[in-house]
């Protein structure tokens, strides 16, 4: 969790964090290639401030590949990515700073000595005191579908909830899973409840049920039967209300 308090005593305007990443990969440094990665970012992320990023060795080889991303639960806030190489980095402050104020739109398309920023963007006044909060993921894996994986597992790890509000609740069990999970409900009011499971690679339903919901508690009893042993998404809307849960399957 990254943390941005403003101690300056004055009101700032429009606050960019991040952080720069210079890769090096392989035998040498200008034969790496960076490109946006939406592979790791969960399908079911809609108005999601998030980004990630793939770095790898040009050509094909036994070297890894390493990924970074930043997320926020803030949907007013802006992400910020940019890919570029090394050289145009260095070229001047301004261009450094606008790296950080393009949203997602600077992405050097080649093969260089190559670099990129990832951030957040808080937009209008940040007042003394204030605070905000993102996330920033990176790591590495010896391919591009097991780098993928791990990043999106740990986008969702991160229980990015649009719930803001405490009158409803959610619970699952048992945990880890075999045969089946109950999702427990608490509602304030009368209402719906649309649950899906997800597969973390790749997103594909695999459960969707939709449910009524009275006042109170509502157990719901998904069959997982048909799941194999892994980690799987659960989703579901409550009163127009998202909540994100990883659940683990054993048989």
């Amino acid at each position: 969790m990254v943390t941005v308090e403003n101690v300056s005593g004055a009101t700032l305007n429009d606050v960019v964090v991040g952080y720069y990443f210079d890769w090096d990969i392989g035998f040498e440094s200008d034969s790496n290639t960076i490109t946006f990665f939406p592979e790791a970012i969960p399908s079911f992320f809609v108005e999601v401030p998030v980004t990630a990023m793939l770095a790898r060795y040009a050509s094909d080889s036994d070297f890894p590949v390493f990924g970074c991303g930043v997320i926020s639960n803030n949907q007013d806030y802006e992400v910020q990515g940019a890919a570029q190489n090394y050289s145009k980095w260095k070229s001047s402050l301004a261009y450094r700073i606008s790296t950080l104020n393009s949203n997602t739109s600077l992405n050097f398309d080649g093969i260089d000595d190559i670099s990129c920023v990832v951030g957040m963007k808080f937009p209008g006044t940040m007042q003394p005191g204030e605070k905000g909060e993102f996330i920033l993921i990176f790591g590495a894996a010896m391919t591009k579908q097991e780098l993928a994986f791990l990043m999106m597992e740990g986008f969702t790890t991160l229980d990015v909830k649009e719930n803001s509000e405490p009158q409803n609740s959610l619970s699952i069990y048992p945990m880890p899973a075999s045969d089946y999970v109950q999702v427990e409900i608490s509602n304030t009011a009368p209402g719906k409840a649309h649950v899906i499971i997800k597969s973390v690679l790749g997103g594909n339903i695999l459960i969707e049920s939709e449910n009524i919901l009275s006042n109170g508690t509502t157990i719901l009893h998904l069959d997982t039967s048909n799941l194999s042993t892994g980690a799987y998404i659960l989703q579901a809307i409550v009163s127009e209300k998202v909540y994100t849960e990883k659940i683990i399957i054993i048989k």
